[in-house]
């Protein structure tokens, strides 16, 4: 089942790769208006990317988000891919040159929607950076010490997305309620940051206050119910959500559900690896499901793939080998069954 980021309509296209977990998210720029389907869909340009932002604030995935598209080369498996219609360097229309085209309003909260939600899905850190293998927000090019952009060589050598839209990455981070910004009613934030910080309040529940609208507008009531929060966990009170308020709030809906890690795992596959591998094991090895006992070494290999085709004929489920939304909530059920407790998995 794919990975489909929510508020983007999922239109799948046949250039991509096998599994991987992001580290960060990569930005790119069309260079042209439209929709990129048609080009992603073609295996004659061997190319793709996971998401797409239009100028008018459409938002389109074409490649799941836990699989590798055909973007930055070296960098295919490292970064999550996200194309933003326009141009971000100087071109010419009707014989005039004109300059780069900064993104747009709803292109800026687009990208820090997708980045927040891969802070929160994967982890990613909410920050922009210029070194290849380092989590955040970065440029499919970097930008230079004299002005200018460059490619990277390993990455296809595009300059891409430009000087102008690479400048805006500090803005997108801001708008994603990055480290070192703060929001509240008088500083610039993103709707959607604002939104899931209002969510998260009505989850945890701030006493004495009715839940709010989760209407991303940082008015009186949000201000009043962070001021609560801050009360009632001995913060400092003043009603803006800075990045400690908002540490805390994401730590303590942790604590309040166990299963957190689990609901939050990746579609898995056969040739996977990493820490969601190592829990998926450990949770089979808790239903009874593999004779012998799967070792839970991370690796999702043909022990654990057998594991989980037995489990899902056992649950009458389809039967592929991969752990997908459908199968990871019943693994879930059975395990809450059993009394398991999700810390020890």
């Amino acid at each position: 089942m794919a990975l489909v980021v929510p508020t983007f309509t999922y239109e799948p296209v046949v250039n991509h790769s096998g599994t991987f977990r992001p580290i960060g998210l990569a930005l790119h720029s069309c260079e042209g208006d439209g929709s990129q389907y048609g080009w992603f869909n073609d295996p004659a340009a061997q190319a793709s990317s996971n998401l797409w932002a239009g100028k008018a604030g459409g938002r389109q995935q074409y490649v799941s988000a836990d699989m590798a598209a055909w973007a930055q080369s070296a960098g295919n498996y490292t970064y999550l891919s996200l194309e933003v219609e326009g141009f971000g360097t100087p071109h010419w229309v009707n014989g005039v040159l004109e300059p780069p085209e900064p993104l747009t309003d709803a292109q800026l909260d687009t990208v820090a929607y997708a980045l927040r939600w891969g802070h929160d899905t994967f982890g990613w850190p909410l920050r922009v950076t210029d070194t290849p293998g380092e989590g955040g927000l970065i440029c499919h090019g970097y930008p230079t010490s004299d002005g200018g952009f460059a490619g990277r060589p390993d990455w296809g050598g595009h300059p891409c997305p430009g000087r102008t839209r690479s400048d805006q990455r500090a803005e997108i981070v801001k708008r994603a309620g990055g480290a070192g910004v703060a929001l509240s009613g008088n500083t610039p934030a993103s709707t959607d940051a604002v939104k899931a910080m209002q969510a998260q309040l009505n989850q945890v529940g701030v006493p004495g206050f009715t839940p709010l609208a989760v209407d991303g507008g940082y008015g009186p009531a949000t201000t009043s119910a962070v001021s609560g929060f801050q009360r009632g966990m001995r913060l400092p009170v003043d009603g803006v959500a800075g990045p400690q308020t908002l540490a805390v709030l994401r730590a303590l809906i942790a604590s309040r559900d166990p299963w957190h890690l689990w609901d939050t795992m990746p579609t898995l596959k056969q040739g996977d690896q990493g820490p969601s591998v190592k829990r998926l094991q450990n949770g089979l090895n808790r239903t009874g499901t593999p004779k012998p006992l799967l070792i839970a070494d991370g690796d999702f290999g043909p022990a654990t793939f057998t594991a989980v085709e037995k489990l899902q004929t056992n649950l009458h489920v389809h039967i592929d080998g991969i752990v997908g939304s459908q199968t990871l909530t019943l693994i879930r059920h059975v395990l809450t069954v059993y009394g398991a407790d999700p810390r020890s998995l």
